[in-house]
């Protein structure tokens, strides 16, 4: 029996993106994550995993998140399906995490550019950070040297 996506080892799988610049960046509305101009390529994957790790969120913030796609990497973010994947962040979701899984193949034609986009009430200071997992068609998976490096990739399997 074959090892299947269970006994594969992280770093060979799933290429890792950032959606934000840093670890503790603030949530601001009509903000694109990552920026225009650097949307996530996810041609060549079979399904993105986004991760929203979210911070202290002011009460009186209500921001949304949203995945939307392009068809360049600083396109027009046109929406997926926002009756079904745009989240409302409560003040009282401190710390938690939002996840969205997408499957590639089920983007519009020639939209393979993903980001976040930020909108709702953000003017008091909300935090979090973003990343994308690009579930590999193909393994192993090039990573981005300056997001996850060789060195910084640790694996003990049988």
């Amino acid at each position: 029996m074959g090892m299947g996506r269970m006994g594969q080892i992280f770093s060979n799988s799933f290429k890792v993106a950032k959606g934000s610049a840093t670890l503790a960046q603030a949530i601001a509305a009509a903000t694109d994550l990552p920026a225009s101009g650097s949307y996530v390529n996810v041609a060549g994957y079979e399904r993105v995993h986004i991760i929203a790790a979210l911070g202290v969120i002011h009460g009186s913030d209500a921001p949304t998140l949203e995945p939307k796609c392009s068809d360049a990497v600083g396109g027009t973010a046109d929406s997926i399906d926002e009756d079904n994947l745009k989240h409302t962040v409560d003040a009282a979701d401190d710390e938690e995490f939002v996840t969205w899984t997408i499957e590639v193949a089920k983007l519009p034609v020639d939209h393979h550019f993903l980001l976040i986009d930020v909108g709702g009430t953000t003017t008091n200071g909300s935090y979090g950070f973003i990343f994308f997992l690009l579930e590999g068609l193909d393994l192993p998976v090039t990573q981005t040297t300056a997001v996850l490096p060789t060195a910084s990739q640790y694996a003990h399997a049988g």
